[in-house]
């Protein structure tokens, strides 16, 4: 058996809110449904103080049923954001280990 594993990382791009938003909406629109691990890493700018960017990553997390692996670091997630992301993952892949959220 062979173990196939992908990961879509995420780090650090500086980009605004509203980037952030189209990005994460034409993830969430495309057919991207095979990531095992997802890491969205130091992207302040899409989280802090704005849900702007929330409905197209819940969107397209509820579609990653095969996530094994999600981490998102230092981005200043509220504690709501958090528990939202924690709900859809949980919903749609009930056995992904979520390794950080903040």
């Amino acid at each position: 058996t062979t173990l196939f594993r992908s990961t879509l990382y995420i780090f650090g791009t500086g980009s605004s809110v509203s980037d952030g938003a189209q990005f994460l909406q034409a993830l969430a629109d495309s057919e991207c449904t095979q990531p095992t691990s997802i890491t969205i890493d130091r992207e302040r700018k899409w989280f802090k103080d704005t849900s702007e960017c929330m409905g197209p990553l819940l969107t397209f997390l509820a579609k990653q049923t095969g996530l094994q692996t999600l981490k998102m670091l230092f981005n200043e997630l509220s504690d709501a954001q958090k528990d939202q992301i924690r709900q859809t993952v949980s919903d749609s892949a009930p056995n992904c280990e979520i390794e950080r959220l903040d």
